[in-house]
């Protein structure tokens, strides 16, 4: 505050904080040392000043199964009456995709919790609003990239066997799961892979299995042990063994001797 000691003009530019009553007193003096006085209040009333954005979040990505994102919301607003007045901020959000990420805010911080196995893109848009009901909004893109779950482990469930010589055989094992199958659209394959030798230095496959049982009709060597195990691929040739391997062998079935027909004897004999 200044005054024209010519004019008496009093100057004033009131800062954002200069809010509410003050006591101005101008004092007038003439050669002679005589004073006077003269005193007023001043009263300067409030404007709203509405939030602003003082930091931008650009759009970002992240992979899935990504450690939690959060900003501190008072990096990314702000608002001068926060000091000056009683004045405070609520924040609110939306989220386009609730069943990729959880958003949350808490203490005045965005959290981002992204959901197991989910990827894709969701719009995020995060207002501020004061007292007064002015309000400013950030809007931005979080793109969660995919990422490849690798096929389960599994069992073998047809167990250890002899069966005979001219019987159907037929494998079962279990499931192996893969989330990807679901979110990504991924694909898993069977393979079953036999031996006549327990170390399968040599072996025969069966590929491209879309289901968790076989059967097969080969000519397999009687009396011979064959070891049997089956492999789990997804889209992305990740390969996954079973945990056990498992065996047959095959017998000729045991069918009692039949009873030959007799031939009538002759009664008369020729020399």
């Amino acid at each position: 505050m200044s005054i024209n000691d010519t004019t008496g003009v009093i100057s004033w530019l009131p800062d954002n904080g200069d809010v509410g009553d003050t006591l101005v007193t101008i004092i007038a003096s003439d050669d002679s040392s005589a004073i006077d006085t003269q005193s007023f209040v001043l009263h300067i009333e409030n404007v709203n000043d509405p939030p602003v954005i003082i930091l931008d979040i650009t759009d970002f990505i992240v992979a899935e199964d990504a450690a939690d994102t959060s900003f501190a919301l008072g990096e990314i607003f702000h608002d001068d009456d926060l000091y000056s007045v009683d004045d405070s901020l609520i924040f609110t959000l939306t989220n386009s995709q609730p069943g990729l990420v959880n958003a949350s805010i808490a203490r005045d911080t965005l959290f981002l919790d992204y959901l197991e196995n989910q990827n894709g893109t969701v719009n995020l848009s995060i207002t501020a609003t004061d007292i007064p009901q002015t309000s400013a909004t950030e809007s931005f893109l979080n793109t969660i990239t995919a990422v490849n779950d690798i096929p389960s482990s599994f069992n073998l469930i047809t167990e250890d066997a002899i069966v005979f010589y001219d019987s159907v055989i037929t494998f079962n094992w279990e499931a192996s799961l893969d989330p990807d199958v679901l979110t990504n659209a991924d694909q898993l394959f069977y393979t079953f892979r036999y031996s006549a030798v327990e170390d399968f230095s040599t072996y025969f496959d069966i590929e491209d299995i879309g289901d968790t049982s076989l059967t097969l009709e080969l000519p397999f060597v009687q009396d011979q042990t064959y070891y049997w195990k089956v492999r789990v691929e997804d889209f992305y040739r990740v390969k996954i063994w079973s945990d056990e391997v498992r065996s047959f062998s095959l017998n000729y079935e045991d069918n009692p001797p039949s009873i030959p027909a007799l031939i009538t004897p002759l009664t008369q004999a020729v020399l």
